[in-house]
């Protein structure tokens, strides 16, 4: 499927802001990684009950997504903290 301008699936929208455009600003300041984990979150709770009646897959999907953010997040700060810290021998 080509991608268009407008898709035609109402679940990308709130009102007439297009989801991949507050996916865009939301994570401007993030890279890699990060931003890709931030926005999956905010897909998956961009569509919540618009593409499905039942909503627990697409908060699962987020909260999984959340949880990935998480752990790479404390990963890179224990990294962090531990090269700052002097070795003591």
């Amino acid at each position: 499927m080509a991608l268009t301008k407008d898709s035609g699936d109402r679940s990308y929208y709130q009102g007439q802001i297009e989801c991949k455009d507050a996916i865009a600003a939301a994570t401007k300041h993030l890279q890699g990684i990060e931003a890709f984990y931030v926005g999956n979150c905010i897909k998956y709770l961009w569509r919540l009950r618009q593409k499905d009646q039942n909503p627990t897959e697409d908060i699962i999907k987020a909260q999984t997504y959340l949880r990935f953010l998480l752990e790479h997040v404390q990963k890179s700060l224990t990294t962090t903290t531990n090269q700052d810290t002097p070795r003591t021998y």
